[in-house]
């Protein structure tokens, strides 16, 4: 009946046999289907049987994938808690833990699918990259700014692109540091900084073409000029990730530090949002603060250096925001006092420039399962299953923050949902004195 291939009885007998009577434990049988009928459809034509008593689903429960990286709690953003602590001028992150719990992207969840595969490379464009970093899993790169195959971390001003790599990529579960968005994919370190820490158009226009000749999955650029909407060094590089290789283009939307600059309503050639997050190939990412606003100066994290770009009022346009992603997380820096700090992390790493790694990793978890989408299907998903951000805008796409944070569970399970789904409209009773679970 219904394609039953298998019957047994589901519970083992317990101390309390009056108790197993009384409550029906005892009659619980399990009932296995041969996908000939769908198994909603069958616990329908049970429940209406009048020898069944009940009948349910048999349900699969999934472990929740919590990494063992010592300073996964630090991070907001993976599993929101109230857990950051604000800054305190003067005295640095000290002052009271902040935060909206659950206003995350719902990492925990989303990695029931996996850390991500060590076959999908993001390329991050930046300063460089720590290549000698226990926490980085990484592929070939090259140093644009010098003109050699070395895309070490090492220019002036150094750590910018190892913390971008972390935020992204750390590895996932190996018991050290950090985790990233995707910490079971590689990163693709791209150096574009000179040795005096000046990054030009040129030098970023040929790390886009190279990452894209050598088999990146995801760029990431946390870098930006102001005042422009096209670059005639980057446009074409960008078109030819974007269109001849199908590439996925994250940059990040911009920090822009004086807070009287958002008071016209009206966006103008002079919107905040910076280049390349302006251009038509790209994902615009924003940076979100854990009490569910956007990165401002007056947000609930205290930091008051700096505020998240916005721009166009139109929905899609290529000067607004699209999506949202954290900021203020802790990631992988230069080993040693290299860096930003004087060990191989810090505490934490701020701006859009860490939101824009985390989106890149949000889409490297997407391909990890499915390596054809294109970058017009990653956007879709991506901005479709954000979480909506209410504090700055209101409900619904918004100038200020784009169509939300991103929510990365809900963007995975578009393409492998791993929960049934809940099936209490078949629900229903029938008197006797056997009960059915189908599996």
């Amino acid at each position: 009946r219904n394609g039953a291939y298998k019957f047994k009885r589901a519970h083992r007998r317990v101390d309390d046999l009056d108790w197993e009577q009384t409550t029906g434990f005892d009659r619980w049988f399990i009932i296995m289907l041969d996908g000939s009928t769908d198994v909603h459809a069958a616990l329908a034509d049970f429940l209406t049987d009048p020898e069944v008593e009940d009948a349910d689903l048999e349900y699969f429960a999934y472990p929740q994938a919590v990494p063992n990286d010592p300073y996964y709690g630090n991070n907001w953003g993976h599993n929101n808690t109230g857990q950051f602590p604000s800054w305190v001028p003067g005295s640095g992150y000290t002052g009271p833990a902040v935060g909206t719990p659950g206003f995350d992207t719902h990492a925990v969840e989303a990695w029931n699918h996996g850390y991500g595969n060590s076959s999908i490379v993001i390329a991050i464009i930046d300063s460089g990259v720590d290549t000698s970093h226990p926490d980085l899993t990484l592929v070939a790169g090259y140093d644009y700014g010098s003109g050699d195959s070395n895309p070490m971390d090492d220019a002036t001003d150094a750590g910018h692109g190892t913390l971008c790599a972390g935020v992204a990529a750390a590895k996932a579960n190996n018991n050290l540091g950090v985790v990233g968005s995707a910490g079971g994919c590689s990163v693709m370190p791209l150096k574009v900084a000179a040795a005096n820490g000046s990054m030009t158009d040129t030098s970023i226009a040929n790390a886009i073409t190279h990452a894209a000749d050598n088999n990146a999955d995801v760029i990431s650029l946390s870098l930006g000029i102001n005042g422009v909407t096209s670059n005639s060094a980057m446009d074409p590089a960008l078109s030819y990730a974007y269109n001849t290789k199908g590439v996925v283009i994250f940059a990040a939307a911009g920090n822009y530090y004086d807070p009287n600059y958002y008071s016209d309503p009206v966006p103008t050639t002079q919107d905040a949002i910076s280049y390349p997050a302006n251009s038509q190939y790209v994902i615009s990412v924003g940076a979100a603060a854990p009490s569910g606003e956007r990165k401002s100066f007056n947000s609930s994290d205290g930091v008051v250096s700096y505020g998240s770009c916005y721009g166009s009022t139109t929905q899609d346009d290529r000067r607004a925001i699209d999506i949202m992603a954290p900021t203020e997380l802790p990631s992988t820096d230069i080993q040693g006092s290299a860096g930003w700090s004087s060990g191989n992390y810090l505490f934490y790493f701020g701006g859009t420039s860490c939101a824009c790694p985390y989106a890149a990793g949000a889409a490297a978890l997407l391909l990890s399962i499915n390596p054809t989408l294109t970058p017009a299907q990653i956007r879709s998903i991506l901005t479709s299953t954000a979480t909506d951000m209410t504090v700055d805008g209101g409900v619904g796409w918004d100038r200020y923050t784009g169509y939300g944070l991103i929510n990365m569970e809900a963007a995975l399970n578009t393409l492998s949902p791993v929960t049934i789904d809940d099936p209490t409209a078949c629900t229903a009773n029938a008197v006797s004195t056997t009960q059915i679970d189908l599996s």
